[in-house]
């Protein structure tokens, strides 16, 4: 239980670290929307060593276990209510579900966050911007609200239990974000189980991050170009 509450204080800290620091005035005065992001992706890095420290500190093996890149293929055990079947594998999982689910972040970050098709154009010119803030922001959050919570809670008895914790506390942090709201949250939720369930079952972060990575490039590519 103490495991469990330190694990949880600490994401809970950290994610509140995230939706605070884009609001210092140090951040909040750059004119520029890119740059801005861009410096508060440095001010969240340093929350996310913090934690990684600490974790790697109470569960090295398992955080060593699961931060591992090259690992894609794993066994899929089903969920009936979320429409996981059986002898499925992450190998093809992976992206089928990956598509699924940018296709409906997509949909609703527009109509959230509307834009004139006829800037589309300029998507070209800011490419390099979106990748680099799409590939630290989903690896940041990865890091805190799934590495964190599945790694130091794989020895105790709420292993099974870390991918519905790590939803319902992604979930909750991105009724402020992007998408916001409540679609936001039950889209977050949901998103933090299935890809926290992907790291267990893979033993690996790959899906996590690729699959945050996508969304993070259509959800920063709308942003800037609104």
């Amino acid at each position: 239980m103490l495991r469990l509450l330190i694990t949880l204080t600490g994401v809970a800290v950290a994610g509140a670290c995230l939706l605070l620091l884009p609001k210092l005035h140090v951040v909040e005065q750059i004119a520029e929307l890119s740059l801005r992001l861009v410096t508060a992706q440095l001010f969240f890095w340093i929350v996310t060593i913090i934690l990684l420290m600490a974790s790697f500190i109470f569960s090295r093996q398992a955080f060593l276990k699961y931060i591992r890149l090259n690992q894609f293929s794993g066994a899929v055990q089903p969920v009936r209510w979320a429409g996981i079947k059986a002898n499925e594998n992450w190998r093809t999982m992976g992206w089928q579900s990956g598509f699924f689910i940018a296709a409906i972040t997509l949909t609703v970050v527009y109509i959230q966050n509307p834009f004139s098709l006829d800037r589309f154009h300029q998507i070209l010119s800011l490419l390099p911007v979106i990748f680099l803030l799409a590939a630290s922001n989903s690896l940041v959050e990865e890091l805190i609200f799934r590495l964190t919570i599945v790694a130091n809670l794989e020895t105790t008895e709420y292993k099974t239990r870390a991918p519905l914790l790590s939803g319902i506390i992604f979930g909750g942090a991105h009724y402020f974000g992007a998408p916001g709201g409540l679609p936001g949250v039950l889209m977050a939720g949901f998103l933090g189980w299935f890809l926290a369930k992907s790291m267990q079952e893979t033993c690996g972060m790959f899906w996590a991050w690729t699959i945050h990575f996508i969304l993070d490039v259509i959800i920063f590519s709308i942003l800037l170009l609104n």
